[in-house]
């Protein structure tokens, strides 16, 4: 039996039409997965990275602490274990009442001698110095009057007195404030033994319900049921191995999804639109929805492979398609910036703005790979501890902003290491003249807060690759030479 061409057309477009939408609808779906799994991976990583440098942070700090405290003249003039308490009354007047930093002094039982808050209660056992000791831990992470602490430990003798020093600080606001700042992500910090949530940022409509929770999307899902508006990731991170605690984030991906589901609605009355008219009106917008679809797939794409800084031409005339390019168009604006955010925080000291130590390493080993001569001084401030000391740590740290934009206006690269020492590494080597010129710049008093602050500094010079070729023997040499001073 014969069918005529309209007959035949009408079937070649119908299955033409359905095979299209088929294919165009896999590609969506493949894309559409690899999106959220990107997004997901990098909320995830900003939010690990955030609640890493919080931690980092904590101990960074109660270090910092501890070996204040342990080298105070007032800790080792204690001659009985009973004159704990006036030192920790010394320690709470300096501290002030925004300490939050909670010490006590222990005996060798593990009872609480003189405490600095009711975190520890004096003439109580500490049950986390008993933990600690127990495991040999200096340090740990846990669950005190219900909070995430950071606690450290250490032994300490003098006078013939041997006795115990617990510091503790809550880091649990931190962690949630901190990831709250970097990364769209909710968190929840659940407690291990008990199961209780000790603390949620999650919408209150979400908390009571795990309808909208999901470990990951699913196609039936997201078409056919209300679900998987936020994706669930327990953070398995090194640093909190030991705490009694799991944290999860959760990454809202509903607008995507929403987005998503329009796109399928569109596709799904295109396919319907076309088996009806089966007319070259039809083919016409059904290329008005594929080309634009195509140029949204090639981006959701490229932010899949990590290119953000690619463009798209946006076609879109539907609507649905519009609002998917602007949010995948906002979404890649975001994630560079967001990426470009940490990498600069990862590259520079905050106070300063020049490049860390990290950055430093890694420039001066890309530097050694070409045949040239590189020209490395180190910088460092005479008696920055004395300035710090005698006119305030916030002048002490105008200074060395006033320092790092002073260096910041000579051609090269420079990187502060730690308290008043830089180095700087030249573009092109500068001679004995400018050597002291340099030095002379730099020694030029700073005004800071009406205060005229006189600065001076010293300065060693290297030739590398000749004097040193890898960073390790770079820091040694500057270590062992001195500061040669001109």
């Amino acid at each position: 039996m014969h069918t005529g061409l309209r007959q035949s057309l009408t079937r070649l477009i119908a299955i033409g039409a359905t095979i299209a939408t088929l294919f165009v609808f896999i590609a969506l779906w493949t894309s559409f997965s690899t999106l959220i799994k990107s997004h997901l991976d990098k909320e995830v990583f900003i939010a690990e990275s955030a609640l890493e440098k919080v931690i980092t942070e904590q101990k960074r700090l109660l270090s910092t602490t501890l070996d204040a405290l342990t080298g105070s003249e007032a800790l080792n003039n204690l001659k009985t274990l009973s004159d704990a308490s006036s030192f920790i009354n010394s320690f709470n007047r300096e501290r002030g009442s925004s300490n939050i930093v909670h010490l006590a002094i222990v005996n060798l039982d593990h009872v609480v001698n003189a405490s600095s808050s009711p975190l520890f209660k004096a003439g109580k056992q500490a049950k986390q110095s008993v933990a600690m000791a127990a495991m040999g831990l200096t340090q740990t992470i846990a669950m005190v009057n219900g909070k995430l602490t950071y606690l450290r430990f250490k032994t300490i003798q003098s006078n013939g007195i041997r006795y115990y020093l617990l510091i503790a600080r809550h880091i649990q606001d931190d962690v949630i404030q901190s990831v709250e700042s970097f990364s769209n992500a909710y968190i929840n910090i659940i407690d291990s033994n008990t199961g209780a949530v000790l603390a949620s940022t999650l919408p209150e409509h979400i908390k009571g319900s795990r309808q909208s929770i999901a470990s990951q999307i699913r196609w039936h899902d997201i078409t056919f049921l209300d679900t998987a508006e936020y994706i669930e990731h327990t953070v398995s991170l090194e640093s909190l191995s030991i705490a009694p605690v799991k944290i999860t984030f959760f990454v809202d991906v509903a607008a995507q999804v929403e987005s998503f589901r329009s796109i399928q609605l569109t596709l799904f009355s295109l396919y319907i639109l076309g088996l009806f008219t089966i007319t070259l009106f039809a083919l016409i917008w059904i290329r008005r929805v594929t080309i634009p679809m195509n140029s949204v797939i090639g981006a959701i794409n490229n932010i899949a492979s990590g290119r953000y800084k690619n463009t798209f031409e946006k076609t879109g005339n539907f609507l649905e398609v519009v609002a998917l390019e602007k949010a995948v168009d906002g979404m890649q604006k975001s994630i560079s910036q967001r990426e470009d955010s940490i990498r600069y925080q990862a590259q520079h000291d905050d106070l300063t703005g020049l490049f860390n130590r990290n950055y430093l390493e890694r420039y001066f080993v890309e530097q050694m790979r070409e045949p040239k001569w590189v020209q490395v001084i180190a910088i460092t401030v005479i008696g920055f501890r004395t300035i710090n000391d005698l006119y305030g740590y916030s002048n002490g740290d105008n200074t060395l902003k006033t320092l790092a934009r002073r260096l910041l206006r000579w051609p090269g690269t420079s990187a502060r290491l730690a308290g008043g020492e830089v180095i700087y590494v030249t573009d092109e080597p500068l001679n004995d003249n400018q050597l002291e010129t340099l030095k002379h710049i730099l020694e030029q008093p700073v005004e800071s807060n009406l205060i005229t602050i006189p600065v001076k500094v010293a300065m060693a010079v290297l030739s590398c690759p000749e004097d040193a070729h890898t960073t390790e023997e770079l820091f040694r040499k500057l270590n062992i030479e001195g500061r040669q001073r001109f």
